[in-house]
């Protein structure tokens, strides 16, 4: 029968034939896509809601680890700090050497300036500046200060006992940091 055809509607059967098949096909991917589509939207939406939950709990774990740091290193510090303090609490203090010159200041001498300082553990010399009323008391002044005990050496200089009277002086006290 199908010698029958003319020729020209057999090409245009054959055309209608592969349109049909074409179609057919293109249509049953577009609903397997579709189908496909629809079965995997419930999977990419926990998917996507699980990774936002554990990009928010990553966030608050980056953020923790950052003040954990930042506690780190206040606890560092504070701990160099504390060694400081304990390391200092150990050294004599300035307040006991200006009692001590306070207290060996006797009759006849005023002192009205005393220069501590000190490097690292080492005390360096002390100058004390006043007046004193003759040379007797500006020398046993000088001798009680030598006396004392972790005195090392007591500098008067001599041209401040060309006076008489009211003798102003500066005395150069080095200590005995052997302690």
């Amino acid at each position: 029968m199908v010698n029958l055809i003319p020729e020209k509607a057999k090409k245009n059967l054959k055309i209608e034939y592969w349109t049909r098949v074409i179609s057919s096909w293109l249509i049953l991917w577009a609903i397997a896509l579709a189908t496909s589509s629809l079965i995997l939207l419930p999977t990419y939406v926990l998917i996507g809601e699980q990774i936002s939950i554990h990009e928010d709990s990553a966030i608050v774990a980056m953020e923790k680890v950052a003040g954990y740091e930042n506690v780190s290193k206040q606890l560092e510090q504070t701990s160099i700090q504390a060694k400081d303090i304990v390391d200092e609490d150990q050294l004599e203090k300035f307040s006991d050497y200006i009692y001590l010159l306070n207290s060996l200041q006797g009759n006849g001498v005023v002192i009205k300036d005393i220069s501590l300082s000190r490097k690292e553990e080492i005390m360096d010399p002390i100058i004390i500046s006043g007046v004193a009323d003759n040379r007797k008391n500006l020398a046993a002044f000088r001798d009680r200060i030598l006396n004392s005990e972790g005195i090392e050496s007591v500098d008067l200089p001599i041209p401040t006992l060309a006076s008489d009277k009211d003798i102003d002086f500066n005395i150069s006290i080095v200590l005995d940091n052997k302690e």
